[in-house]
């Protein structure tokens, strides 16, 4: 081989290196954006489920006749989801507020944030530990409807609202 077939060679394995690292800095760019596009959208399928799983209970409400103390029940739900919430030490002033519903066996059977704290994690550690606190004690006998509908606030002590 001659010195300017050699030339030619080193010529064409370098412009091959540098066509290599733009597919393959094409593919990862890809890739990414792949991997964000998904996210997001498991995200947003998230969300459409609980709003829909929420929906389909909204036949949870009926017409009270009397009316119901839940006072010892709500201290129960409060005290159960309390040892299930683990505020984060770094917790941001806001709060996160999650909806939920329970129907008369106790069991939750929908949640869905009704004010976010900004914090994705954070809210979802929230939902978390509502489920992690189901199934609740029965509702009140006295309760005539099929479930009830709880507002609960998670910033450093969480409170039902």
């Amino acid at each position: 081989m001659t010195d300017i077939d050699k030339e030619n060679k080193q010529i064409n394995d370098e412009s091959w290196n540098k066509k290599d690292f733009i597919i393959l800095g094409s593919v990862f760019v890809f890739f990414i954006i792949g991997m964000v596009v998904a996210l997001h959208m498991d995200l947003i399928s998230m969300e459409i489920r609980d709003r829909m799983r929420f929906s389909e209970n909204k036949r949870v409400e009926k017409v009270q006749n009397k009316p119901v103390d839940f006072t010892s029940y709500m201290h129960h739900v409060q005290k159960k989801i309390k040892k299930n919430w683990q505020a984060p030490e770094t917790m941001p002033p806001t709060s996160t507020v999650v909806e939920f519903a329970i129907n008369k066996k106790g069991i939750v059977i929908g949640t869905r944030i009704v004010t976010s704290s900004g914090n994705q994690e954070l809210d979802a550690q929230a939902v978390k530990a509502i489920e992690k606190s189901s199934p609740f004690k029965k509702l009140p006998r006295d309760f005539q409807g099929d479930g009830i509908r709880v507002n609960f606030k998670f910033d450093k002590e969480p409170n039902v609202d």
